[in-house]
């Protein structure tokens, strides 16, 4: 199976036409004829859109795996705290405007806390 058949099954699985598929995801119903036609492949932004609005691996929605998605543990331990891991999640539900202004608020608030670290003292800026 491929990547358009798998696109063809997944629609079809949701009851959504190929315009309403398309205006959920802000494409043209031309597009995604095209990509369910094998005339074009999408690029990995709309690729990765797919997968998520489906909640599949990008692996199943290719076709090299039969498997849907993975819920089993990377292989690989996370060092992150759960505060880091809760942050991230929430940084990668944000549109990509919504993340910039969150990283910009975050530098914000970085050099709010050195100023104040400084003034009493705690830090010194390394020149």
């Amino acid at each position: 199976m491929n990547f358009s058949d798998r696109l063809i099954e997944l629609r079809s699985e949701r009851g959504l036409t190929q315009q309403k598929f398309g205006d959920l995801l802000n494409i043209t119903r031309s597009t995604i004829a095209s990509y369910e036609k094998e005339n074009r492949e999408p690029k990995y932004d709309i690729l990765i859109t797919i997968a998520k609005f489906f909640n599949v691996s990008i692996d199943y929605l290719l076709g090299y795996t039969n498997i849907r998605s993975y819920n089993n543990p990377t292989p690989f331990t996370s060092t992150l705290s759960e505060k880091q891991d809760k942050l991230l999640d929430l940084f990668d539900s944000l549109n990509e405007s919504n993340q910039g202004a969150l990283i910009e608020r975050a530098t914000m608030l970085l050099e709010d806390q050195e100023k104040q670290d400084i003034d009493s003292g705690i830090y010194k800026k390394n020149a």
